[in-house]
């Protein structure tokens, strides 16, 4: 009994700050809990704090867009840059860029944002939010899957 309540909180600590999205290593680490649970179970919008700060550390990220609904609208945070494009209206097709993913929106049931499944993240801010960043090589290769257009560089700019 000692053994586990020591496992645990060793574990809570171990995540911090990102504990809201910590779950159980027996699932195979917070990283699988989407596959488990979503919503308010792993995102409150704790992480659009450090997703900020992860943009201001990443000057390359630009731009940059949003596919991230939080408790904290963009009018709530201070963002120095304008090429930080929050909650946009997204295409439902693969397009190059820089792009902020949640957890929510990526295995909602609306699939809306499923192709993302398609790329490797670059980077994770906390346990909710995957950043993306998507060559135009890699678009089309997706694109290409799903039986779209391809995009070419001068229709793309």
């Amino acid at each position: 009994m000692i053994c586990f309540l020591g496992w645990s909180i060793f574990s809570s600590l171990y995540f911090y700050p990102h504990s809201q999205g910590h779950f159980n290593e027996l699932i195979g680490s917070s990283q699988n809990a989407p596959k488990y649970l979503l919503g308010s179970n792993i995102d409150w919008g704790q992480n659009k704090l450090y997703l900020i700060d992860w943009y201001k550390k990443h000057p390359k990220a630009t731009p940059l867009t949003s596919y991230y609904e939080s408790l904290y609208s963009k009018e709530n945070v201070i963002i120095c840059d304008d090429d930080f494009i929050d909650n946009a209206l997204s295409s439902k097709e693969p397009e190059p860029g820089w792009f902020a993913v949640g957890v929510n929106e990526l295995y909602s049931s609306s699939k809306q944002y499923e192709y993302f499944k398609q790329f490797e993240p670059v980077d994770r801010i906390g346990y909710s939010i995957y950043i993306y960043h998507i060559t135009l090589e890699e678009a089309n290769q997706v694109r290409h899957e799903m039986g779209l257009p391809e995009i070419n560089e001068e229709t793309h700019e």
